[in-house]
C-alpha cells in the first residue's frame, strides 16, 4: 500500500538490509549470481547449430519491417521479431549474435528476481529466487536460444518489480511502467497474457481490502497497457481461432511433462531428482503462503502490524496459482470430449508459460529456504561442537541475531537448488541426445565424405535453409529439398523417376529425415541402392547410400536382367566378381536350423582401392516359413587371419542389421521368394593393401546363435588413389 508518515516510522520490513555490511555482502552475492548466469548461458552458446524454430527468427528478422508485420501468422506476436530486426542490423546474424539477446535477458532477470523475492519474502528468499533464475536448466536452455522465451520471463519479472516499486513509492510512473511492460509481454508472446491473470488476482485482493491508493495505481497500469496494446488487439484476437499446427496433443502426462521441464529443464527426464526437489519446495512455499493468508483471515487485527507480509503472501499465491490455472483451463477448454479428454487442440508447450513462472519459482524459493532451515535444525547441535562455531563469525552460520537469520540454512537451500540443476545442465552441455538438432554436424559429415561433385544430400523433412546455412563455400554436395513445392506437386511416379535420375548421376546419396518425412525416398533407396551407414542427430536421421554409376562396379548387375537374384553356375559370371561360398557349396546347401534351410547367394567386387566403397549383393531364400528373427553381419578381415580361423583378427565391422536394411524381416519371407539384400562397406583410406576375406554371418537376433556362414576369399585391396 502507499506509505504514510506512520509507515515511515514503522520498523523496517523483513527484506530491508539490517546493516551496511549486509547490504554490501548482498550486492556482492548478487553480482556473483549475475556472473554465474552469464557463464552458464555463454558456455557453448554457438556450439549447437540453429534449429527450425530459430530459423523462423532468422527469416523474419531479415525481412523489411513492413513486410515482417504484414506477413506474420495469426499465432505469432510481432515484438520479438521487431527487436531482432533491429538487433541483426547492428550485430549481424551469426549464431552467436542471434542468441545473445536471450543471454542478456536471462542475465538481467537475475537482479529482478532478487528484488521481487526480497520484496515479497525476505533477503534470503530473494537471493534463492535469483539463484533459481541463474541455475534452473529450463531458463538456461532458453537463455541460449534465439527465441522470445527468455525475454518473456525477464519482462514478467520486470513488470512485477515495477508494480512493487509503485506500491512502495506511491509514484504513478512505476504503475505506468508496469502497464507498459505488460503490453510488451503481450507483444512478445500471446501466452504472456497468463501473467495478467496473476496481476488481476493481486488487484482483486486490493479491491477487497478497499485500498483506494493502490486501486488508482492499478487503474493507471491497466490504462497504459490497453492504450499500448490496443492498436494490435484486432490482429491478436485472431489467435483465438487458431487450432494449433501440431494437431491434437495428448493430455495424458501433460502435467508431468510441464512440471518436469519447468523444474529440471528440457535436458533431463521429466521425473527425476530435480523435479522431486523443486516440486517439494514449491508445495512447501505454497503451503506457507496459504497458512499466512489463513491467519490474516482469522485475525484481521494482525493486518495493521504485519500488513506488508500478509499482502506479500496473497500476492505470491495470486502470481503462482492464477496464471497456471488459466493455462490449464485454456488447454482443457479445447479437450476433445469424444476422445475421453485424451487430446486437446490447443497449441501448448511448457515454454509458452514462461511469463507465468515467476510466481511458481518464488514459491519454490520460499520452500527451499524452509527446507534448508529444516535440514539445519538437527545438524545445529552437532555443528556447535566444532571449533569456531560457538562464538564470533562462526556463530552466524548457526544462529540468528541482529545481523539477520542464520546463514547455514540458506546455504543448504542453495545447495539443494544446485543439486537439482546438475542433471539438466550436464545433459545440456555434454549429451547430444538432449541438445538441439545438429544441422552443422550432419552437413559436416556429408561434406567430409564427399568427393568432387559425386554426392547429393536429400532432405526429407529437415530445414532446407538451415542445411544451406552450414554448407561450406564451393561445397561439392548438391542439396535437394524433397519438400519443395515443385517436388510435392509431382506424383509418386514422377518423384521416383526424379530419384532415379539423381541416383544415375551421383553415386553417393545421403538422406536426412525427421518426423515430417514422407518416407518415399527411403523406400526407393532401400530397394535400389546399397545402404552404407546410419547416424542420428537428435531427431534427424542421416542415412548414407551407394549406387555405382558404372554397371561394372555393381555386383548385382549380372546376366539376370531382373537383378532379383544371383544364379551362380547357371548364368554367366563376370570375371571381376567374387561369389560367396560355404563349406557345402558344392552341394548347393545353405544354413540349416530348426526352421529349415536358408540359402544365400551373393557376390562382391574382386578388387578395389582403399577409400572406396565395397558393395555386397546378397539374395536369401528359404524352403519353409521362418519364425526366427535373423540378422546379417558382414566382416572384412585379412585373408591370412581368416585362413588361420582367427575370429579376433583386425576386421571392419560395418554392417550388422536385418535383411534389406531392416525392411524385409525374416519372419515375413515367403517360401521360395528371393529376398534381395544389399550392403556396403566403406574402406578406410589408410587401409593396408593386400588380400582380404569377406565373411557373411546369419544369426538369430534373440539368442545371438550363428545359423549360417558364408565367405568370399581373395578380395584384393589396392593403395588409395
Amino acid at each position: 500500500m502507499i506509505p504514510t508518515a506512520v509507515d515511515r516510522q514503522a520498523p523496517e520490513p523483513a527484506w530491508a538490509y539490517p546493516s551496511r555490511r549486509a547490504a554490501a555482502a548482498t550486492r556482492l552475492l548478487l553480482a556473483g549470481l549475475c556472473l554465474l548466469a552469464f557463464a552458464l548461458r555463454a558456455h557453448r552458446l554457438a556450439a549447437q547449430s540453429l534449429w527450425s524454430d530459430e530459423d523462423i527468427t532468422l527469416d523474419r528478422a531479415g525481412l523489411p519491417l513492413r513486410e515482417l508485420l504484414a506477413g506474420l501468422p495469426v499465432e505469432q506476436a510481432p515484438g520479438y521479431y521487431v527487436l531482432m530486426h533491429a538487433w541483426t542490423r547492428l550485430a549481424g546474424d551469426s549464431d552467436l549474435a542471434l542468441r545473445y539477446p536471450s543471454l542478456l535477458a536471462g542475465v538481467l532477470a537475475v537482479p529482478l528476481a532478487a528484488y521481487v523475492g526480497c520484496r515479497l519474502r525476505d533477503r534470503h528468499t530473494g537471493m534463492l529466487l535469483a539463484l533459481v533464475t541463474a541455475l534452473n536448466p529450463f531458463l538456461v536452455y532458453y537463455g541460449q536460444e534465439a527465441r522470445m522465451y527468455a525475454l518473456l520471463y525477464g519482462l514478467a519479472l520486470a513488470a512485477i518489480a515495477c508494480l512493487l516499486r509503485g506500491i512502495d513509492s506511491g509514484r504513478l510512473r512505476w504503475w505506468a511502467a508496469c502497464g507498459a511492460l505488460v503490453a510488451g509481454i503481450l507483444y512478445t508472446h500471446y501466452y504472456g497474457a497468463l501473467i495478467v491473470f496473476g496481476l488481476a488476482g493481486w488487484a482483486g485482493f486490493d479491491l477487497l481490502a478497499r485500498d483506494r491508493a493502490q486501486l488508482r495505481g492499478w487503474l493507471v497500469a491497466g490504462l497504459v497497457a490497453a492504450l499500448l496494446f490496443g492498436p494490435w488487439l484486432p490482429r491478436a484476437i485472431g489467435v483465438l481461432g487458431f487450432g494449433g499446427w501440431r494437431g491434437d496433443l495428448l493430455l495424458a502426462g501433460a502435467a508431468r511433462t510441464h512440471l518436469g521441464q519447468w523444474f529440471a529443464g528440457r535436458s533431463a527426464p521429466a521425473i527425476g531428482p530435480g523435479t522431486w526437489l523443486y516440486g517439494l519446495a514449491a508445495l512447501t512455499g505454497l503451503a506457507i503462503s496459504a497458512v499466512v493468508t489463513a491467519i490474516e483471515s482469522a485475525w484481521p487485527g494482525l493486518r495493521d502490524a504485519e500488513g506488508r507480509r500478509f499482502h506479500s503472501a496473497r500476492a505470491g499465491m495470486a502470481l503462482e496459482l492464477l496464471p497456471l490455472l488459466a493455462y490449464a483451463l485454456v488447454v482443457l477448454r479445447t479437450a476433445d470430449l469424444e476422445s475421453g479428454w485424451r487430446t486437446a487442440s490447443a497449441d501448448y508447450d511448457p515454454r509458452y508459460a514462461l511469463a507465468a513462472l515467476p510466481g511458481l519459482y518464488l514459491q519454490a524459493a520460499t520452500g527451499f529456504a524452509l527446507l534448508g532451515n529444516l535440514i539445519l535444525w538437527p545438524l545445529s547441535g552437532l555443528l556447535r561442537r566444532l571449533p569456531g562455531t560457538g562464538s564470533g563469525p562462526g556463530r552466524r552460520l548457526l544462529e540468528s541475531d541482529a545481523q539477520g537469520p542464520a546463514l547455514l540454512g540458506p546455504l543448504l537451500a542453495g545447495a539443494l537448488i544446485g543439486a537439482a540443476a546438475v542433471p539438466g545442465l550436464r545433459n545440456l552441455y555434454t549429451d547430444p541426445a538432449w541438445q538441439k538438432q545438429d544441422y552443422r554436424g550432419f552437413v559436416a559429415t556429408v561434406e567430409a565424405a564427399a568427393g568432387h561433385e559425386d554426392t547429393v544430400l536429400l532432405l526429407d523433412g529437415p530445414n532446407y535453409g538451415l542445411t544451406r546455412r552450414y554448407e561450406v563455400d564451393d561445397s561439392p554436395v548438391k542439396i535437394v529439398n524433397l519438400h519443395s513445392s515443385g517436388n510435392l506437386e509431382r506424383g509418386p511416379e514422377a518423384r521416383a523417376a526424379y530419384l532415379a535420375e539423381l541416383a544415375g548421376s551421383y553415386p553417393h546419396l545421403w538422406l536426412a529425415e525427421d518426423g515430417a518425412a514422407l518416407g518415399e525416398a527411403k523406400a526407393w533407396l532401400d530397394a535400389g541402392t546399397y545402404p552404407v551407414s546410419e547416424a542420428g542427430y537428435q531427431d534427424i536421421t542421416l542415412r548414407r547410400y551407394y549406387r555405382p554409376v558404372l554397371a561394372a562396379r555393381d555386383p548385382g548387375m549380372l546376366a539376370d536382367p531382373s537383378r532379383s537374384a544371383i544364379r551362380a553356375g547357371t548364368a554367366p559370371v563376370r570375371q571381376d566378381l567374387l561369389l560367396l561360398v560355404t563349406e557345402d557349396a558344392m552341394h548347393g546347401s545353405g544354413a540349416r536350423f530348426a526352421d529349415g534351410p536358408v540359402r544365400c547367394q551373393g557376390a562382391t567386387l574382386r578388387s578395389l582401392a582403399a577409400g572406396e566403397i565395397l558393395p555386397v549383393f546378397l539374395t536369401w531364400s528359404t524352403e519353409t516359413a521362418l519364425t526366427q528373427r535373423l540378422k546379417v553381419s558382414l566382416r572384412l578381415l585379412p585373408e591370412d587371419a581368416w585362413m588361420r580361423g582367427d575370429p579376433q583378427g583386425p576386421a571392419i565391422l560395418d554392417s550388422d542389421r536385418e535383411p534389406a536394411n531392416w525392411t524385409r524381416p525374416s519372419r515375413d519371407w515367403a517360401p521360395g521368394e528371393p529376398v534381395v539384400d544389399r550392403h556396403a562397406l566403406v574402406l578406410p583410406r589408410d587401409m593396408p593393401p593386400g588380400r582380404y576375406a569377406l565373411e557373411v554371418v546369419l544369426y538369430d537376433a534373440e539368442t545371438l546363435v550363428e545359423v549360417g556362414h558364408w565367405w568370399a576369399p581373395s578380395l584384393r585391396v589396392e593403395p588409395a588413389r
